[in-house]
Formats: C-alpha cells, sequence, structure tokens
C-alpha cells in the first residue's frame, strides 16, 4: 500500500534528509491548495454541482468530494473569497496566510478594507485574528452576570461520556476562546434547591449560592450539584486566566475553567480568610529543631532566582540557537543530576526547561 510504502521510506530518511522533505511537501501543499481553492471557487460560480444532484456545494464538498464538515466549511469560505480577492491565492501558495485565516476574514473582507485586513491578519494565530475581527463586530447588549445551578448529567442525560452542560469553550491547542456552539443560559429551574441554614444567600440571577463549604471544597453531599456562571469580562482577566492555565498545566492537564478558577480562589481565601488561616494555623505541625539535610529538592529562593534569569520559559537552546517559546510544563531541572552530586542550592545548576526538552536532557 501507498501509506506504507511511505511509512518505510520516511522512517529510512536521516533526521536532515526527514526535516527537509517535510518542508518541501509543505511549500508543495501550500500551492495545491491554492490550486484547489481556485477550482472550487470556479465550480461553485458555475454550479456545477447542480446538474450532478446535490443542492449545494457544500453538499457536494462533503458527499463528492470527501471533506470533512469543518474541511468543507473552510474551504468554500477561502474559495469564495479569493474569487472576490484573488490575490488570496498568493499569499495562500506563499505560506502568508493560512486557510483558517482566510475563512475567518472572509465574511468581513470587502473593497474598501482588503488590503489593510489582508496586511494586517499575516503572522497571526486565530486568538489575534479573533480580535482583530472582533473590531468590526456590533457590541452586544449588555448582560447582567448570571449564577444559576443546574441539572446534574445523570438527570440531563450526559453520562459520564458527555457533558450535557457543554465543555469548557477553551481551543486548548491554539489557547484559544471559541463562541459556544449553543448560546445561551438554560433557563432557571422551577425551585431552589435546599439548602442548610447558615450556607447560603439569595441570589438575584437564580436559586441560593453557597459562600463556602462542599461547592468549594468539593466534597460532602453538595458535590454532585452543577453550577452554571456566565459574565462577560476584559481582557486583562483573559490573559490572567491564560497566565493560571499555563503555571497550573502540571496539575490540572485538561486547563477546565473550573479547575483554574477554583484553584485561585481556593488559594485566595487559604491566604486571606480569616477563618481559614486560623484552622490552618492550628492544625500545622510544628517545626522540627535543627537544620535540613541537603535533599533534591531545589529551595524557593533558588527557584525565584532560577525562574528570574529564565525568565519563566524553557532555557533549551537549538543547535542553530533558537530558544523554546514554551511557558507551560515548566519543570526545575539540575543541570549536573543530584544523584551524581549536583547542588540543589546553587542557582547555577538548576534550570526551567518544558518536559519535551527535559526528555532530551
Amino acid at each position: 500500500m501507498m501509506s506504507m510504502d511511505e511509512l518505510r521510506f520516511c522512517r529510512a530518511l536521516a533526521d536532515e534528509a526527514l526535516l527537509a522533505r517535510l518542508k518541501t511537501l509543505v511549500v508543495q501543499e501550500q500551492r495545491h491548495l491554492a490550486g484547489v481553492l481556485a477550482s472550487l471557487g470556479e465550480v461553485d460560480r458555475r454550479r456545477l454541482f447542480s446538474p450532478r444532484g446535490f443542492e449545494s456545494m457544500f453538499e457536494y464538498c462533503v458527499s463528492e468530494l470527501r471533506y470533512s464538515e469543518g474541511a468543507a466549511y473552510r474551504r468554500i469560505h477561502a474559495a469564495r473569497a479569493a474569487r472576490d480577492f484573488p490575490e488570496i491565492l498568493s499569499y495562500l501558495a506563499d505560506g502568508i496566510l493560512s486557510l483558517s485565516a482566510v475563512s475567518l476574514l472572509a465574511p468581513h473582507l470587502t473593497p474598501e478594507n482588503r488590503a489593510d485586513l489582508l496586511t494586517r491578519a499575516q503572522g497571526k494565530r486565530k486568538r489575534e485574528l479573533e480580535r482583530m475581527i472582533a473590531e468590526f463586530l456590533p457590541l452586544p447588549p449588555p448582560q447582567a452576570d448570571s449564577i444559576r445551578y443546574v441539572a446534574p448529567a445523570s438527570i440531563q442525560g450526559g453520562g459520564a461520556g458527555g457533558d450535557a452542560e457543554g465543555a469548557d469553550h477553551f481551543d486548548l491547542g491554539t489557547s484559544s476562546v471559541v463562541p459556544s456552539a449553543t448560546g445561551g443560559l438554560p433557563p432557571s429551574p422551577g425551585a431552589n434547591p435546599a439548602a442548610p441554614a447558615g450556607q447560603s444567600r439569595p441570589s438575584e440571577s437564580g436559586p441560593p449560592i453557597q459562600e463556602d463549604g462542599p461547592l468549594l471544597d468539593r466534597g460532602g453531599p453538595a458535590s454532585a450539584a452543577r453550577v452554571r456562571f456566565s459574565f462577560t469580562a476584559s481582557e486583562t482577566l483573559l490573559r490572567a486566566v491564560e497566565r493560571a492555565r499555563e503555571l497550573l498545566r502540571h496539575k490540572h492537564p485538561l486547563a477546565r475553567l473550573e479547575d483554574i478558577f477554583c484553584e485561585v480562589l481556593l488559594e485566595y481565601l487559604s491566604r486571606h480568610d480569616p477563618g481559614r488561616r486560623l484552622r490552618r494555623r492550628r492544625t500545622r505541625p510544628r517545626a522540627r529543631a535543627g537544620g535540613a539535610a541537603s535533599s533534591r529538592r531545589v529551595p524557593q529562593w533558588v527557584r525565584d532566582r532560577v525562574w528570574e534569569r529564565d525568565q519563566g520559559r524553557c532555557s533549551f537552546r537549538a543547535a542553530d540557537g533558537r530558544r523554546c517559546e514554551a511557558r507551560a510544563w515548566l519543570e526545575f531541572d539540575h543541570v549536573r543530576p543530584y544523584a551524581l552530586g549536583g547542588a540543589s542550592d546553587d542557582p547555577a545548576n538548576v534550570r526551567l526547561l518544558c518536559r519535551a526538552h527535559k526528555v532530551l536532557q
């Protein structure tokens, strides 16, 4: 089979030859994409799908050309934009713009703004493009913050395999927030769930909300209850959430918004809630007399100095001098291993590495 021959061929290549071949194929892919879009645009213009029994260009792409629905949608949008603004094909062929970028820009391109938009979009990632496009969208009407109880997944029919409330709308591969597919909020339940006296307060937008206890601590009989939060926030909060996701990726690999917000709020309460501080002080074990022996654990002052020196990012550099950009999945790594006598209390012997580059060391 062709696929097996390709795999055997690639596995037989040396590292540099494999990378060179990949770059060549990517360039060819970009040029072929421009040709595909030009052809799709012309088939669409002539409506050649209709006499072949397809009701739309979308159905033709999915059923006849075997594209996935998402791939068909992006290509049709880009093909129609390129038909009106042919320079898009050159940008795609040269790799200056991606197919996703053109698909996002397509509904907003006009003869007056196309030069400015296509120039500003070059080299931008999805999040940056969404922010740029938002400048052209009308502001939505202001909505009040909303906190509502919702039925557990077992009642809604979600089960373990799917969350009936909908997943966090984070695009993990691109670090992007995307609109909800369903939009809106479920109707408020007809009756308020029972809550012990002294543990709840009335909410203007829904049933009682627990101040503390089982909901925040994720335990006890109330742990099955689910609550939906809805609010609009500033980009300052967005950047803070993204940074918290990076720092908490070790503990919460999926980086769900529930985990991020709960972690940050519990940490804040742990530091600033007088009741929690007193409880922690009463249960904290007394320190033993005498100094601690040298250990593998890197002291906090060394961590702080290394973090500042490495600027909070992976310190790995490739042979050509390119430094890794990773700011998530970072670990403090001994330059000389602790087992071979490397010191944990010497900043010169400690560095920041992401997981991928720690494996290489």
